[in-house]
C-alpha cells in the first residue's frame, strides 16, 4: 500500500499517474465549510476584540492546514504584545502572508521572469 499526496496534482506526469489504482481529490473548502473550520479551530478561551467578526476570515480561499497556520503565526505575533487581545486585522496579516507565500503558476522556484 501507498499513499502519496500533493498540492500540485497540475504537475503529476500521466504515466506516473496511471499506476495507482485509487485516487482522492479533496477540493479546497467553502465558505461554509471555512466557517466551520475557523470556529472549530480557533481556541474557545482566545481572547478575541469585542468586535471580531469570524466572517471576515471566512472570505479568504484558505485550506484547513492554511487555517491552522494562520491561528497559530497570529497566536505567535500576539503572545509578545502587553495586551494579547486577538483582532480580525492581526488575522488578516497572516493570511495575507499565507497567500503570498503560496505557489502558484506565476510563482516557479528557482526561476525569474
Amino acid at each position: 500500500i501507498l499513499i502519496a499526496t500533493t498540492n500540485l496534482l497540475e504537475n503529476i506526469d500521466k504515466a506516473f499517474s496511471r499506476r495507482f489504482n485509487y485516487k482522492i481529490e479533496f477540493s479546497k473548502p467553502n465558505k461554509e465549510q471555512r466557517h466551520q473550520l475557523w470556529t472549530k479551530l480557533l481556541p474557545p478561551n482566545l481572547p478575541l476584540e469585542e468586535k471580531f467578526d469570524i466572517n471576515k476570515l471566512t472570505s479568504y480561499e484558505l485550506t484547513g492546514g492554511q487555517i491552522e497556520l494562520v491561528i497559530k503565526n497570529t497566536a505567535f505575533k500576539i503572545a509578545i504584545e502587553d495586551e494579547p487581545i486577538f483582532k480580525v486585522e492581526d488575522f488578516i496579516e497572516q493570511i495575507d502572508k499565507e497567500l503570498k507565500s503560496m505557489f502558484d503558476s506565476s510563482n516557479k522556484v528557482g526561476f525569474f521572469s
